[in-house]
């Protein structure tokens, strides 16, 4: 049986979510209140369609997630439960998410989904319909312990963004920060406006710009999203070319990282792109963030 869950089916998808998670070789122990955290979100986002498929005994085997994205692309994602191979669970999955994508695709005109590549019943699902890789991201957490300390390098100094001050010189930054990284796109002014100015979950108070001297060189930008534990999420953050391997960047992330502690946080996120050059994965961990989960995206055209 198909259908869209509800707050009722908490426990059922905390049971779904850690037999998956169990079954996977995951380097970071599950998390119950981050699972939470994403069944709430989920649940209670207007846009957002959560559907679960259950047995004949009432377990929940698998669902599917489905929600608006950005330029013209609805976002996918789900999952199959570990003992319910060979029972076409992520097939039927899949099937359901397609037709329901095309019913609601608005202006939409391709599905992006993530896949755990260590969920094989769900990745073989995504791959038998035609899906074409397309990228990836590595989710990595901070737990606000034993916090670094990197003061900026001399000569460079960092304050609280202010997206509204210079929105033309912060829009070029951008622009020039992620030309280099996979998946991200040139933004636009009205891309900025929507995405920094207009977006109701920015945290200005834990979003800092760096500069040297009077130039910007690189930037923070930290949301917080509702949810049962307190959760900061690094949005983007990154630096010039020029400014890389200098301890910009680091010292940039500690500040972020004390700024959360202080205001109370539990957790820090954020999602690196696979296969950008720069391996900030790299320096993420030397700051004490740990590996949460890994996904690869594929894409389809919604015909």
């Amino acid at each position: 049986m198909l259908r869209s869950l509800t707050q009722a089916d908490c426990a059922a998808w905390q049971q779904l979510a850690q037999a998956i998670h169990d079954a996977h070789a995951h380097s970071a122990p599950f998390s119950p209140q981050a699972s939470l955290d994403a069944f709430h979100g989920s649940v209670d986002c207007s846009g957002t369609q959560l559907m679960g498929t259950f047995s004949e005994s009432g377990t929940l085997v698998g669902y599917f997630r489905l929600r608006p994205g950005r330029r013209s692309e609805l976002l996918g994602a789900g999952g199959v439960h570990p003992d319910h191979p060979g029972r076409a669970t992520g097939s039927l999955l899949m099937t359901a998410m397609l037709e329901q994508a095309r019913r609601t695709a608005g202006g939409a005109t391709r599905i992006r989904v993530s896949a755990d590549p260590a969920d094989r019943m769900w990745t073989d699902a995504v791959l038998a319909r035609g899906f074409a890789a397309d990228g990836g991201a590595i989710t990595m957490e901070h737990t606000l312990r034993g916090l670094p300390s990197m003061p900026p390098p001399e000569g460079f100094s960092i304050a609280p963004l202010d997206p509204a001050h210079q929105p033309q010189v912060m829009l070029a930054l951008h622009n020039e920060v992620f030309a280099d990284v996979p998946g991200a796109h040139h933004w636009s002014a009205a891309d900025w406006q929507e995405q920094m100015l207009a977006k109701p979950q920015l945290r200005p108070d834990l979003s800092f710009t760096i500069s040297h001297g009077d130039r910007p060189v690189g930037y923070l930008h930290a949301e917080e999203w509702p949810g049962e534990r307190r959760e900061v999420w690094i949005a983007r953050v990154g630096t010039r070319r020029e400014y890389r391997q200098r301890g910009v960047a680091g010292a940039l992330l500690s500040h972020f990282l004390s700024a959360c502690a202080r205001a109370g946080f539990e957790v820090a996120g954020l999602a690196v792109a696979l296969g950008n050059p720069s391996r900030p994965e790299n320096l993420y961990t030397s700051l004490g963030f740990h590996v949460e989960s890994r996904a690869f995206d594929y894409v389809l055209p919604l015909r």
